[in-house]
């Protein structure tokens, strides 16, 4: 069989004056099995040289560019609003969205969101777009710094029955932030309190089942604005028994910029 395969093949590649290549049958004793290498399956497309790229949507190539602006909290430029982006993936809703949402820091309750779905039809896509466009338009929005977190070492972690809550401080701007519940605690460069406040509304009651959860809250993030005597501050609380969920949010904290 093997004289026979390496016969045709000769025969297909005769040169040009039809003469084949002399070839002589190797013994059966010496041929040896041919193993095929195996085939590389890969789900994703070859890229080939000069291959033209793949268009990616302009409208969503514009909601990641909003979506990016937003990443660090923007304050209005009167002081009355932060401006706020992100995206992610629901199980209730297909494909991913993003969003851009208004906080009223002023609590006159004219905060507002847009939600923008990624699978959604260009036109609402559009307009969702021009929802977002026409936000940032309205003010001159100007990013808070993000403060550095890490562990608070000047308290120990707390446990409750499913694990251990663990403080956080936040450094920036010259700032010490610290929340140990419920006292809000920020002190300057030189170690001078500017804020010892107590929150107890930071701390939520959840009934659950015909009982109270053990709930126990933390500082997780800090991004602020020391010239206009702003912080926004990020809480999370967990605990037990298994049935009383995690939560997250978010308050607004002022004080005197000295």
């Amino acid at each position: 069989m093997l004289y026979v395969l390496l016969a045709t093949m000769a025969a297909a590649s005769c040169g040009a004056s039809g003469e084949p290549p002399q070839l002589s049958r190797a013994p059966a004793a010496t041929a040896r099995p041919v193993t095929p290498a195996p085939l590389a399956l890969s789900a994703d497309p070859v890229e080939r040289p000069g291959a033209p790229l793949p268009l990616a949507d302009p409208l969503q190539v514009e909601l990641d560019a909003i979506e990016q602006r937003g990443s660090a909290p923007l304050l209005s430029g009167d002081g009355k609003f932060i401006l706020q982006t992100g995206s992610g993936t629901s199980d209730d809703v297909p494909g991913r969205w993003t969003w851009l949402s208004v906080m009223d820091i002023t609590g006159a309750g004219k905060g507002r969101s847009v939600f923008a779905l990624g699978d959604s039809d260009a036109v609402t896509k559009r307009a969702r777009l021009a929802e977002m466009r026409a936000i940032l338009d309205e003010q001159v929005w100007s990013p808070m710094t993000r403060y550095e977190m890490a562990e608070d070492t000047t308290v120990q972690a707390r446990l409750h029955g499913l694990g251990m809550s663990q403080p956080m401080v936040g450094h920036g701007e010259g700032l010490t932030v610290m929340f140990h519940e419920p006292v809000l605690i920020v002190r300057d460069e030189s170690g001078r309190e500017l804020i010892r406040r107590s929150y107890p509304a930071w701390s939520p009651r959840i009934y659950r089942l015909g009982h109270y959860c053990s709930m126990l809250t933390d500082l997780v993030g800090v991004a602020g604005s020391r010239a206009h005597g702003l912080l926004l501050v990020s809480i999370h609380s967990s605990g037990s028994p298994e049935f009383c969920e995690s939560t997250g949010d978010m308050q607004v904290v002022r004080f005197s910029p000295k």
